[in-house]
């Protein structure tokens, strides 16, 4: 029988990662995280959601 899951060789390799609830209060801290680990992340927004003060529209 063959391993399918996640081995430590590809653990490390920058994924997209999409990312819900990004304004939030973990939201941030999680996508500080993943781009300091040079993953891609895509982040969903509700129309007229509050940003708050640091987030960058930019991401």
């Amino acid at each position: 029988m063959q391993d399918v899951g996640p081995s430590p060789s590809n653990l490390s390799a920058p994924k997209r990662v999409l990312l819900l609830g990004a304004t939030a209060t973990i939201g941030r801290a999680t996508l500080a995280a993943l781009l300091a680990h040079g993953h891609a992340v895509v982040c969903l927004l509700r129309k007229g959601g509050d940003r708050g003060p640091s987030f960058r529209g930019d991401v």
